[in-house]
């Protein structure tokens, strides 16, 4: 009789337990993390090396359980549904106080160092700040937060659609200066074969960009979602699988 009821009291435990399971299930296959061309932070069309940013973040969500596949989007269309709530994460995102209006960061998922992409043969001895750029032909990228410096600079850019673009622009002389993240310039530059004509000038007042996933402060569970998202990222820098796929791409986590 004691063992019959014990079993029938355990019953709606077992069911609360899967119900929950199954709930969990459901909501990790809704999210909608989404990454933009941003090598080798992120590269698209490239399952097998989607970029360190990429496997970083998939990785995390992973080891706190919970399935995650990154896909590609334009920049400025996914800061558009992150902030809105009709997308859960961006991923490589640096923060700004715009930004933070609408969004929850995680713990740092990498560094970048921000600076000047111009041709060797520009002379950028003069440049200490971006108040300096005022007198130079600027390029930027249409949501980037380097562009969001620029215009709360009043510093008057040519806004383009991709990194591509902004670094072809440079190489023909069409601009002189475009103020973005040091490795993914060189990345692409690399890539359309124009690093040889090309360098980067790092600025006195500006250190290592801190990157974190960013989140919508809309999407539900939000806080709960970056709490495990954190957990997981730093399982993964302690069992070594951060350090393995930073090596992947020949670098060193910073």
């Amino acid at each position: 009789m004691n063992r019959k009821t014990g079993s029938t009291h355990r019953m709606p435990l077992l069911i609360l337990f899967v119900t929950s399971l199954l709930a969990s299930s459901v909501k990790a296959s809704e999210l909608k993390v989404f990454a933009s061309h941003y090598p080798p932070f992120d590269i698209a069309d490239n399952k097998q090396t989607p970029g360190f940013d990429v496997e970083v973040t998939e990785a995390a969500f992973a080891a706190s359980g919970i399935n995650v596949n990154v896909d590609f989007r334009p920049w400025a269309r996914i800061m558009r549904d992150v902030q809105a709530g009709t997308a859960t994460a961006a991923v490589t995102c640096s923060a700004n106080s715009e930004r933070s209006k609408r969004l929850y960061y995680s713990d740092e998922i990498s560094g970048s160092q921000v600076g000047l992409i111009s041709l060797k043969t520009l002379d950028t001895s003069a440049i200490k700040s971006l108040e300096d750029l005022r007198n130079y032909r600027v390029v930027s990228v249409n949501g980037y937060a380097t562009q969001a410096e620029l215009i709360n600079k009043n510093i008057k850019t040519l806004n383009v659609n991709r990194m591509d673009e902004a670094i072809n622009l440079i190489a023909r002389q069409r601009q002189d200066i475009f103020y973005i993240g040091r490795e993914a310039a060189l990345f692409i530059a690399n890539q359309l074969g124009l690093a040889h004509n090309i360098k980067f000038t790092p600025l006195a007042d500006k250190p290592t960009l801190k990157l974190y996933v960013c989140f919508s402060k809309k999407w539900p569970g939000v806080q709960h979602l970056i709490k495990k998202f954190n957990q997981g990222l730093q399982r993964i820098r302690t069992n070594g699988v951060f350090q393995e796929i930073h090596a992947r791409y020949g670098l060193t986590p910073y």
